[in-house]
């Protein structure tokens, strides 16, 4: 069978056994591919009953149609599995060059279950998957990992993901890294494949990738270059990397920022200055760095020489600047620069481990914790000396660092002292949000967030709305210029785009090209005619549209079952309802739970779920026809009439 966009074969590898079994694309193609591939199979293999960190587990290394091809910004990769922080739904999409070396060895997904009785990697090329002993690399960084694997004559050009000593340990802030640099975060994803004693994936190939019209789809795409080329974001984005963002909120004393835990939310302006995107980018960038077929080189090799010798590392987020700044209130360029190579290299994701630090400053501030129960570590605001060995301790699990390994929440538990209070989650997903109290599509986006929080499913900047052409609009389902204050307005927005995301991400695109960043840049149209012209698919912009809300279903179903998630979830930390910001032009803002309530309502309303738990209906299931789930939940009892 010829397949077009798609390679046309998944990979089960079952770690128990070692039986490494393969099946067409065919019967997932419903779910487009990436995300809504991984999110369907998530749903129909694991159990609710499983533990994230058990063999009953899965993963689901998955491309997309578009990945691998001429079209722009096609190197993202889906990892899917079971929180390991929730207990629900949890995705990473990493950039780099693993996606296309994937699909170029003949697969569009893999899914991995069971667990090694001994540490192994993978080893695929071309069709042919092996399973290797991994006992000389286990304990070993992720740039040792990656080097190490580089020596094989066999992998020298391996595409690598693997996970460092953090990920070993099971500490449920570790990630997975994807070539030395690019972290695929969320969910405690690095603990998941520690759990199933899996250090390392190396992929090459050479296999093509054929397409539905060859001459339509390079027309396509050289518009859809030319029009990230000169978008405003785009132009941004290549000067200023991934912080450009710090650049259009501007610096000064209102600029919002997440300070000491949530404690304010404006931070002193000397000190942020002092953390400068400028400061990274003049004196620290080594060379820029871009993904697969990226017309954005929005990433940075960075260097940091100082105690601990010289380290090249790849990339500061913007918000690197606020974990490692702001919520521990840090001005130190050189510490914010280690503690962003450590997590690299140990492989931690920086917002959960941040935010664990934060809680411990807190608890340290509060007399919860002592200077003993601390490892000595006095870890009052501002005590950049600790920073460094915390994140040590953390992926090592010695010391402090064992309690704070699972999140704040669990050490929360752990601790008591009353001190679940300044443990900023969303449903156990640690919580690193700037601006929640004055930008109300942001701040729900990031509650509603399937995959527990985060702003990189539908938070977007309501100001955008008003951007949109009145063509625009209407396919965002505005017949009119909508009315920024109305809570349907917000809440159907942000429903809007977090199925233009489930879309973006089973494609096998980089949501930094799309409209989320502005109208200029790619939208549903292009990305759908791009799609048209790989695969031969005859489904139209809303048709796909609909796919992506199937997929976001899919998750919020995972949820319900897995989780027990409901209306009473969706709402952020209760600091924000009670802690006002204490100075510049937001001074006084705060979050209100009427308006709060206001807001879910108007997003439950535009994705048809029961107003009173938040859950889904048997209308809204029947309408995007899916019959698997509304039976799933109707047998759980958790189906809404």
């Amino acid at each position: 069978m010829s397949f077009l966009g798609w390679v046309g074969k998944v990979g089960w590898i079952d770690l128990d056994t070692g039986s490494i079994q393969t099946e067409t694309i065919e019967k997932y193609r419903k779910w487009i591919g990436g995300r809504g591939l991984g999110s369907h199979i998530l749903l129909e293999s694991v159990p609710v009953t499983a533990d994230p960190l058990s063999p009953e587990n899965i993963v689901v290394i998955s491309t997309g149609p578009l990945t691998g091809t001429l079209s722009p910004t096609s190197g993202r990769l889906n990892i899917s599995s079971k929180n390991a922080l929730t207990r629900g739904y949890v995705s990473a999409n990493v950039g780099g060059y693993f996606a296309t070396k994937l699909k170029r060895a003949g697969f569009d997904a893999l899914v991995i279950r069971g667990a090694a009785k001994a540490p192994v990697y993978l080893s695929i090329h071309n069709g042919k998957v092996e399973i290797s002993s991994a006992n000389r690399i286990w304990g070993l960084t992720t740039s040792q990992c990656y080097q190490e694997l580089k020596k094989d004559s066999s992998e020298s050009e391996s595409s690598i993901l693997c996970i460092g000593p953090a990920g070993e340990k099971q500490c449920k802030m570790a990630n997975a890294v994807v070539d030395k640099g690019r972290s695929a975060s969320y969910g405690g994803m690095g603990a998941i494949f520690g759990s199933k004693r899996l250090k390392a994936i190396a992929v090459d190939g050479d296999l093509p990738i054929r397409v539905h019209k060859p001459e339509e789809f390079l027309a396509h795409t050289r518009r859809s270059f030319q029009k990230i080329g000169y978008s405003r974001s785009g132009k941004l984005q290549k000067k200023y990397s991934t912080l450009f963002s710090k650049f259009v909120a501007g610096l000064g004393v209102n600029w919002g920022q997440v300070v000491k835990n949530y404690l304010d939310g404006i931070w002193d302006g000397n000190k942020m200055l002092r953390l400068s995107p400028l400061v990274f980018l003049e004196g620290c960038a080594v060379r820029n760095l871009s993904c697969f077929n990226c017309p954005i080189p929005c990433s940075r090799l960075y260097r940091y020489f100082g105690e601990e010798g010289e380290k090249f590392f790849e990339t500061i987020q913007a918000n690197h600047i606020t974990n490692f700044g702001s919520m521990i209130d840090n001005d130190d360029p050189q510490v914010l620069l280690l503690a962003s190579a450590l997590c690299n290299d140990l492989g931690l994701d920086v917002d959960s481990t941040a935010c664990s630090i934060a809680w411990a400053f807190e608890c340290f501030e509060r007399k919860t914790l002592n200077a003993s129960e601390c490892d000595g570590f006095h870890l009052n605001w501002g005590n950049k000396d600790s920073i460094a060995p915390l994140i040590k301790r953390i992926a090592c699990r010695e010391g402090i660092g064992d309690l704070l390994a699972d999140g704040s929440l669990h050490a929360a538990k752990r601790l008591g002292r009353g001190s679940e209070k300044w443990a900023m989650h969303i449903k156990g997903a640690p919580f690193r949000e700037k601006d929640m109290q004055t930008n109300m599509s942001w701040a729900l986006g990031v509650a509603v967030s399937t995959r527990g929080s985060g702003h990189l499913n539908g938070a977007v900047p309501l100001e955008n709305l008003s951007q949109f052409t009145s063509k625009d609009l209407e396919l965002i389902g505005f017949d009119k210029a909508p009315d920024l204050s109305d809570s349907d307005t917000i809440g159907h927005f942000v429903a809007w785009f977090e199925d233009f995301k489930s879309l973006v991400d089973s494609l096998g695109a980089c949501y930094f090209s799309t409209w989320w960043m502005g109208s200029d840049a790619l939208g549903p149209l292009e990305l759908s005619e791009l799609y048209r012209t790989v695969t031969g698919g005859e489904e139209d912009v809303r048709e796909l549209l609909k796919r992506g809300s199937c997929i976001h279903n899919l998750e919020k179903a995972f949820n319900t079952l897995h989780a027990g998630f409901a209306r009473e979830d969706d709402f952020p930390p209760e600091r924000l309802f009670d802690a006002s910001l204490t100075h510049g032009a937001r001074k006084g803002k705060v979050l209100e739970k009427d308006r709060w309530d206001e807001l879910l309502d108007g997003y439950y309303r535009a994705r048809k779920y029961d107003l009173e738990s938040g859950r889904q209906t048997r209308r809204c299931l029947k309408e995007l026809v899916l019959k698997e789930v509304e039976s799933r939940l109707e047998e759980a009892g958790k189906l809404i009439e």
